[in-house]
C-alpha cells in the first residue's frame, strides 16, 4: 500500500480526499490571539464567520510541526502503507516541506517528498495525479512522477477582489463617476507561481469571459477538468456564475469547487475569484 499525503493549503475539500484516500496534514492559523488548525478545529465556514464579526482581525500562517507529519504518517504505516508520497505547498512560499522532511527521517518506510512550486489548489492538483497513479497501480517513485508531470499541465486564471466589482448578474453597480476613477480590475493568469495580466475590466461578464477565453486557449484535443474556487460566501454569485460558464464548454468533463481557506486567503485576502484547470489524458 501506497499512502498520499498533502497539507491544508492544498485547499482540497474535504469529501474530495476521502475519495482519493488523500491525508491532510493541516496548516496552523493564527486569527488575532487564538490559534488554530485549518481544517480541524477551524473550518472553512466558522473562518469566514470569525472575520465577520472582526473584519479588520489579522491572519497568520505556520507550518505544521515535523511531529505533525510524524503523527500522520504513523497513522498511514499502521493502516499498512510501505511507501508514503507527500505532496506539499512550495518550499519557496513556506517551511511546511521541510517540516515533513524532517519527519520523514523519523519513520520506517519510505517517504517521497514533493515540492509542487505552488500554493492552493495547485498542490491539490498534484495530489491528485499522484492519487490517480498509485489506485492505477504505480510505485512510489510513479506517483512522484505524475505529481510533477502535472505540475507542468495545471494553469489558473483569478483575480482577487470580487467584492471590489460591486456587481450582481453581470451589472456593475458602480455609477459612471465612480468608473471613470476607478481603476481596472485585473485577471492573472500562469503557472506554479509565475503570473501576468491576461486581461482587465470593470464588470463580471467582461471578466469570467477573460477566465474562460484563457481557458480556450489552453484546451487541445484532451478533455479538461476544472477546479473554481469560493472565497468569502459573498463572492458566491461569481463563483456560480465562472461554474457555469465553464461548465458549457465542450472539452470540460467536470467542475469541482474548493474553498479559499484561511491558509491561502492570508495572502490573497478574502473575495478572490477564478479557478485551476488541467488537461486529462
Amino acid at each position: 500500500m501506497i499512502a498520499v499525503v498533502t497539507d491544508s493549503a492544498s485547499q482540497m475539500p474535504p469529501a474530495l480526499a476521502d475519495r482519493l484516500g488523500i491525508a491532510v496534514v493541516p496548516i496552523g492559523v493564527t486569527l488575532g490571539e487564538r490559534s488554530f488548525e485549518e481544517g480541524a478545529d477551524l473550518s472553512v465556514e466558522k473562518f469566514y464567520e470569525l472575520l465577520d464579526e472582526t473584519p479588520d482581525m489579522s491572519i497568520a500562517t505556520s507550518q505544521p510541526s515535523p511531529g505533525r507529519f510524524v503523527e500522520c504518517y504513523g497513522a498511514a504505516i499502521s493502516e499498512g502503507a510501505e511507501e508514503i508520497v507527500s505532496v506539499h505547498v512550495g518550499s519557496a512560499l513556506s517551511g511546511t516541506l521541510n517540516s515533513a522532511r524532517i519527519a520523514a527521517a523519523e519513520v520506517d518506510v519510505p517517504v517521497h517528498l514533493v515540492d509542487s512550486g505552488t500554493a492552493s489548489f495547485g498542490v491539490a492538483c498534484q495530489a491528485w495525479a499522484a492519487a490517480d497513479a498509485v489506485s492505477g497501480g504505480s510505485d512510489g517513485h510513479g506517483a512522484v512522477v505524475a505529481a510533477e508531470a502535472m505540475s507542468k499541465r495545471v494553469r489558473t486564471a483569478f483575480l482577487l477582489d470580487v467584492l471590489g466589482l460591486g456587481l450582481v448578474a453581470g451589472r456593475s453597480l458602480l455609477s459612471a463617476s465612480t468608473l471613470r476613477v476607478r481603476d481596472e480590475f485585473s485577471v492573472f493568469g500562469g503557472q506554479g507561481d509565475d503570473f501576468d495580466v491576461i486581461g482587465v475590466g470593470h464588470q463580471q461578464e467582461v471578466l469570467i469571459d477573460t477566465i474562460r477565453d484563457y481557458v480556450v486557449a489552453h484546451v487541445n484535443e484532451d478533455e479538461l477538468r476544472v477546479a473554481v474556487c469560493l472565497a468569502h460566501p459573498d463572492t458566491l454569485a461569481f463563483t456560480e456564475a465562472l461554474e457555469e460558464s465553464l461548465g458549457r464548454l465542450d472539452a470540460v468533463r467536470d467542475v469541482v469547487r474548493y474553498r479559499i481557506g484561511p491558509s491561502v486567503a492570508a495572502y490573497t485576502g478574502t473575495n478572490t475569484g477564478g479557478c485551476f484547470f488541467w488537461q486529462i489524458g
